[in-house]
């Protein structure tokens, strides 16, 4: 796909695939059910907090460990579909097809009750802007137009496809399509969380990554994250500089980050929405 351009880094790349492999060889896996789900509650959460939801992380828990609300507010909701659609994907595992069929499914069960164009490609122009700071409503990338939506997802699937099946890295598999993903912007709404939901999918392709999660580290990278989505090009049809590696390398920082803390903190000791400092995870 052209978004791609090509991939430098070199000795930066390798080094951190290499760090990345010696962690991999270590990774914890929950050690029974209950921390299995604290995990992918915490995961949930972080998906949804990342994009603004409001919820702290005791009362995200509540919410997801006890009955439905009959009456779920906007935040709740964002949290529950953050959860069905991780559990939706956890569920189906290497079996999950890749495709725009399901990926429009995955979409509705994410969206579901919080967008009028559930599991619909995008449909008009949208610009990605700067949300706060001196700079507010700056335009700082431009995806693809509308028209071009369905084919270029085709052919991002078509590739995470070949990824997977090729034996791709991973973590170099999921950083190259959520990089992609992100920018062709498919949908009105939802595809940062969608996103890194599907790179979780691909980055514990081939080994044990039951229980791994790479919200938590993306939400602990605060800024960095979007900034290194946005170093790469200002617009879909610019051909990135210096490829993919100002992104690729801080998305594989987050990855070493999500192997080396995988535990969700206790929700019972925590009294703000707050993500615990990046000093208490050495």
């Amino acid at each position: 796909m052209e978004a791609a351009g090509s991939d430098r880094g070199g000795e930066g790349l390798r080094g951190r695939l290499e760090h990345l492999a010696a962690l991999r060889a270590v990774w914890r896996p929950p050690s029974d059910a209950a921390e299995r789900e604290r995990r992918g509650g915490y995961a949930a959460w972080c998906n949804a907090g990342i994009e603004g939801n409001p919820l702290s992380w005791p009362r995200a828990w509540r919410l997801l460990a006890g009955p439905a609300p009959a009456r779920p507010g906007r935040p709740e909701r964002e949290l529950l579909g953050c959860r069905r659609a991780q559990d939706f994907l956890e569920s189906a595992g290497a079996g999950w097809e890749w495709s725009p069929r399901a990926l429009r499914h995955l979409h509705g069960l994410l969206m579901g009750g919080l967008s009028a164009d559930v599991g619909v490609w995008r449909r008009r122009e949208v610009r990605i802007v700067r949300e706060s700071g001196s700079g507010a409503g700056r335009p700082v990338f431009t995806p693809p137009h509308p028209l071009r939506v369905p084919e270029l997802m085709e052919a991002l699937l078509a590739r995470a496809r070949e990824d997977l099946s090729a034996g791709e890295d991973p973590f170099l598999a999921a950083g190259r399509f959520h990089y992609e993903f992100q920018s062709v912007h498919p949908f009105t709404d939802g595809n940062g969380r969608l996103g890194r939901l599907l790179a979780t999918q691909l980055a514990r392709h081939g080994w044990d990554g039951e229980g791994f999660h790479l919200e938590p580290a993306v939400r602990r990278a605060g800024a960095g994250y979007y900034l290194a989505l946005r170093a790469v090009r200002p617009d879909f049809e610019s051909e990135p500089a210096a490829g993919l590696a100002p992104w690729l390398l801080p998305f594989l920082d987050m990855v070493a980050d999500a192997l080396a803390h995988p535990e969700a903190p206790d929700p019972d000791i925590m009294d703000s929405g707050a993500i615990p400092p990046k000093e208490a995870h050495p």
